[in-house]
């Protein structure tokens, strides 16, 4: 799917921390990556959770989440302080509780509870345990702190997965194949497109669609995303997607981007 797989992977482990190569395609959760940050250099690590497809999320479906999480900090102990920006670099949605208007809020917190629980395999024997099932990249975390070539690793025989990015502007390029460029603004939109990414958009209820853009089809038809594929970057060919504000932070990210962005119709 991706091409030849180049470069090294970094699996610099901390100290007293060993690698045992479980195969877990009978297990729930599992840590598959470990390196350094490419937003920080700070060590952190890619951990699946739903391997057996079992879960609460009623838009999404169930699929396999791969979210990105420090090795060292807790993610209830760093959430909301700027210790995150070793997982979502200068995400605009992240920050202190009264400001953040990010919607993986809870996320953090079963995380968290459950770092001590999982188990250490190989991305290789990650990507057997995942294939032929649906992904979402990036549950908790941005997935462009990790590096590209373990992310084609993972979905190389996965057939549906979403993944989206606020680092678009900055990241490794390549990552437009597979990811999403998160924007809220009218500036924003134009320049990823301009860059050659396909763009998902926070919209504003009562505010139009862009010419190229569709509106999710689980706003329209409660298509859920294991079912409809459509934010998976340019690997798809879909036009772009448009949401309307929505999760924990909706409400505040509506009236923050209306405020602060000038937003326009």
């Amino acid at each position: 799917m991706f091409g030849a797989i180049t470069g090294e992977y970094i699996n610099n482990f901390r100290e007293g921390v060993s690698m045992d190569h479980k195969f877990i395609s009978k297990a729930k959760s599992a840590i598959v990556w470990r390196g350094a940050s490419l937003f920080t250099g700070k060590p952190i690590q890619v951990v699946l959770t739903g391997i057996d497809l079992k879960t609460a999320n009623g838009k999404t479906g169930p699929k396999v989440q791969a979210s990105i999480i420090s090795q060292k900090w807790n993610p209830t102990r760093a959430y909301g302080t700027p210790r995150e920006r070793d997982i979502c670099g200068d995400c605009p949605l992240a920050g202190p509780y009264k400001t953040r208007t990010c919607y993986v809020r809870f996320l953090a917190f079963r995380l968290g509870e459950n770092k001590h629980k999982y188990d250490v395999t190989s991305l290789h024997e990650a990507a057997s345990s995942v294939a032929g099932k649906p992904v979402r990249i990036g549950a908790f975390g941005d997935p462009a702190a990790v590096p590209y070539e373990a992310w084609a690793t993972l979905l190389e025989k996965v057939p549906r997965w979403t993944g989206y990015t606020h680092a678009w502007a900055k990241c490794d390029q390549r990552f437009k194949r597979i990811l999403m460029a998160s924007v809220e603004t009218r500036e924003q939109y134009h320049a990823a497109h301009a860059s050659g990414w396909r763009t998902f958009r926070a919209l504003l209820p009562g505010f139009d669609l862009y010419r190229d853009e569709i509106l999710c089809p689980y706003e329209t038809s409660r298509v859920r995303c294991v079912d409809c594929g459509l934010c998976a970057g340019m690997n798809c060919g879909a036009k772009h997607i448009a949401i309307y504000s929505h999760g924990s932070g909706g409400g505040k990210l509506a009236r923050i981007i209306q405020r602060e962005f000038n937003y326009e119709r």
